[in-house]
């Protein structure tokens, strides 16, 4: 298949403007008041890890004291952020039109295999890295009674291979959320599988759109917490802070969202419309 990247993009950046006051409600509803609230609720530890000047080790100190109160709102957010992606995703898939309502209640229905989804994938990721550790180790061990630089190279490019292998199967897996939102398949099996098999005809092409989106993503992503940090303390408040980062992750989920949706339509092709007619 041959993915069309500036398509996908093209039509996503259009689903967004299109359907911009409907996708504003769930965004501010699952990501802006969560966000929001957890910088009221929690000014001063908010604060101190959004703040561009915190020390590493101060940091790690942080979130080790942090108690049971913190990682429970903190799960609450994560939970509501599949509801508003999911409901996103679904207000704009183009098999059937929902209302704002119906969305909302895929997305919480979608719960229950995302969660489950999470958990398959947490364990298949703590089997591979235990054997990629191990291989890792041994081999850079042998290298190493050698010479010493070579070890370190060849770590550098063994990590390097590493985080290139994650983004590979976050790009295999990237179709989740559609699968869920638009097929409306629940079972988690199903939509691991379906993923796989969907991503696979343009996947060296949907990894560059991935790695050119995960870049641009990151530098803004830096400028920004930069420029908020600095606006935090300059203001004195953390309300401001909440203010600003609940409004930068609502639009970061909105247009995201949209390009799940424009990346499944030209993956899925004419068999979206009948997958789609299937659960209507």
């Amino acid at each position: 298949m041959n993915f069309d990247m500036g398509q996908a993009w093209s039509e996503a950046t259009a689903k967004l403007s299109a359907n911009f006051s409907l996708l504003a409600i769930l965004g501010g509803v699952f990501f802006f008041v969560p966000s929001l609230l957890m910088f009221v609720a929690m000014p001063d530890v908010m604060g101190a890890l959004m703040s561009p000047n915190m020390d590493p080790s101060d940091m790690e100190a942080m979130m080790a004291n942090l108690g049971p109160t913190f990682f429970g709102a903190y799960l609450l957010i994560l939970l509501a952020s599949f509801v508003g992606y999911v409901a996103m995703i679904a207000l704009l898939g183009d098999n059937t039109r929902v209302s704002v309502g119906e969305a909302i209640g895929i997305g919480f229905k979608a719960l229950l295999p995302l969660l489950a989804i999470m958990i398959i994938l947490a364990i298949a990721y703590f089997i591979i890295a235990l054997l990629f550790g191990l291989v890792i180790g041994l081999l850079v061990a042998a290298v190493g009674q050698a010479s010493t630089g070579a070890a370190a190279g060849l770590t550098f490019i063994l990590v390097i291979a590493m985080l290139v292998g994650v983004l590979w199967v976050l790009t295999r897996l990237s179709m989740i959320t559609p699968i869920i939102a638009i097929e409306g398949t629940m079972n988690p099996f199903a939509v691991l599988s379906r993923t796989w098999s969907l991503t696979k005809p343009a996947q060296g092409r949907l990894f560059l759109f991935y790695v050119v989106l995960f870049i641009a993503y990151i530098v803004i992503a830096v400028v920004l917490f930069m420029v908020i940090g600095l606006l935090a303390a300059a203001v004195g408040g953390t309300s401001v802070l909440g203010f600003v980062n609940g409004l930068i992750g609502a639009f970061v989920a909105m247009l995201f969202s949209a390009i799940f949706v424009a990346v499944y339509n030209q993956l899925a092709g004419s068999t979206a419309t009948k997958i789609g007619a299937t659960f209507e």
